[in-house]
């Protein structure tokens, strides 16, 4: 089993700790019909880690989508901390003729730094390699001319493959886990998504992340 600190990292990595920077409806944001570029930042807290990040997203309504963001960890046991990138892309599928309701098949990739840290007998240097597939389906909900409701589900399969080294000798191990996704955006004005969410790890003794993210559409729509 990989060590805690890189379990809970690789969550928030994968899964995306911006989820308005990763997709559309699917995921709960305003679609990529009201803008082809989306910025985002956000925020996720579990047990023993806290982690924020942000990224760029671009895309179109009911065709191929894809994003790339930047995540720093913090964690409550280790003075040191991680830096990762990932990078995802889907494919946006209309499941009405109104396209209220999406589909994403998505896949990701992601590559941690760290944490590094002295044990009084010498640094402990990490890293950690994860790839995840899947998917989820969100709809469309109108609360008022100037406000949707974005709630969305959905499920990665994600395979991590975790390394460290002490005094020259170094471990390594693979770790695979299935992730539910559950969430809801508030969009205002088509554009702008506020977005609560949680990750639950079926890996067993792994402990749900809590999340709010924001984004911003911008840009013609994509044909």
């Amino acid at each position: 089993m990989r060590p805690h600190y890189l379990g809970i990292a690789a969550l928030g990595l994968v899964a995306g700790i911006a989820n308005t920077t990763n997709a559309q409806v699917c995921q709960g944001t305003a679609p990529f019909s009201a803008g082809s570029t989306r910025i985002g930042a956000g925020m996720q807290f579990t047990d023993g880690a806290k982690a924020y990040g942000g990224g760029l997203a671009f895309g179109s309504s009911n065709s191929l989508f894809g994003s790339a963001e930047y995540v720093h960890t913090q964690f409550d046991d280790l003075d040191a901390g991680s830096n990762g990138v990932s990078l995802q892309g889907g494919y946006s599928i209309a499941m009405n003729t109104s396209r209220s309701v999406q589909l994403c098949p998505l896949v990701g990739f992601a590559y941690q730094s760290g944490p590094d840290f002295d044990t009084g007998f010498g640094t402990v240097s990490s890293s950690l390699r994860a790839f995840a597939f899947g998917g989820s389906i969100g709809t469309t909900v109108a609360m008022s001319p100037t406000m949707d409701f974005v709630p969305f589900g959905g499920a990665l399969y994600e395979m991590d493959h975790f390394s460290s080294s002490l005094g020259g000798v170094s471990s390594s191990g693979d770790d695979n886990t299935t992730v539910i996704q559950l969430g809801g955006g508030f969009v205002f004005n088509k554009v702008f998504t506020i977005q609560p969410s949680v990750l639950i790890p079926t890996e067993s003794g792994s402990k749900p992340t809590y999340g709010i993210s924001f984004g911003y559409n911008f840009g013609k729509p994509a044909k």
